[in-house]
């Protein structure tokens, strides 16, 4: 990112912060398995993070906020157990935090605004606002011609994991089949194709059949161990139950997703928690 884009980053985020009289406002990127700050206005001295750091995602609330299980403010941490397990929650008073969505459908990463204290004023104006600003710094990473730039894998020991979120738009699992370039090096031909193929499938089924509404996002993990990748596209909505035949829809235009990931899988399955799970493997 350019120098003036950078300042206009720290102009917009100085501002927000003022705006909502918060302490501090960030602005993050996923990568590498951890939520990046790359920018911060205000004074983290009493967080427990600051600018330049990496946060394990698993060890996030902006996670739990991407993926729809957690909200998006919270005036009170006090009263947010989905905080109280983090590092951050012992030193966050109130929180919000929206997705930073490119044009293509992935989520960038997040903006946010914290206070140490309870801040009651938050609400949903307050997040609008930060709707728009989250507008503003996707807008500013695509000029600086970043948004190209899939998430790389991460390597936990003998693994490679990647992590991703899109949003539930139509141009979502194209986007998808883009990032899937990273694991280029990885996989041969045919298992690329294949993978692109059913996440291809699961994704469309997920915008088009799973009831989320405007604000949902879709998930994509993958892990590669052993000579085994194993995949799961996870969403809030309804969801489905496995069948024991599986055979394309006959009340609806095309309805193949399944026979493709039947077909191609070596095994899949479906779970359920806070979110709606589609998983599978495929030998490598």
């Amino acid at each position: 990112m350019s120098a003036s884009a950078e300042s206009n980053v720290r102009g917009l985020l100085q501002a927000a912060r003022q705006q909502l009289c918060a302490d501090i406002a960030y602005f993050t990127k996923f990568t590498e398995g951890a939520e990046h700050i790359d920018f911060l206005a205000g004074d983290s001295s009493t967080f427990a993070f600051g600018e330049g750091s990496a946060i394990p995602l698993d060890e996030t609330y902006c996670q739990r906020m991407i993926e729809g299980t957690a909200p998006r403010i919270v005036p009170n941490v006090t009263f947010e157990p989905r905080m109280h397990d983090l590092a951050a929650g012992e030193t966050i008073g109130s929180y919000l935090g929206v997705p930073v969505r490119l044009s293509d459908g992935r989520i960038y990463g997040t903006v946010c605004c914290a206070s140490k204290h309870p801040d009651e004023s938050l609400s949903a104006a307050a997040e609008a606002h930060i709707r728009v600003l989250a507008d503003g710094l996707a807008n500013l990473v695509e000029r600086s011609h970043r948004e190209s730039a899939a998430a790389a894998p991460r390597l936990s020991g003998d693994a490679l994991e990647l992590r991703l979120w899109f949003a539930g738009v139509a141009r979502a699992p194209s986007s998808a089949r883009v990032a899937l370039t990273v694991l280029e090096p990885h996989l041969d031909e045919d298992r690329l194709l294949s993978l692109r193929l059913v996440i291809t499938e699961l994704m469309t089924n997920c915008i088009r059949h799973s009831g989320m509404d405007d604000e949902a996002v879709v998930g994509l993990d993958i892990r590669l161990q052993d000579g085994v990748l194993r995949c799961t596209v996870s969403d809030p909505g309804s969801g489905f139950e496995k069948p024991e035949v599986v055979k394309p829809h006959e009340d609806r235009p095309g309805g193949f997703g399944l026979v493709i990931l039947d077909s191609v899988a070596e095994s899949w399955g479906v779970e359920r928690d806070e979110l709606f799970r589609v998983w599978f493997e495929l030998a490598v």
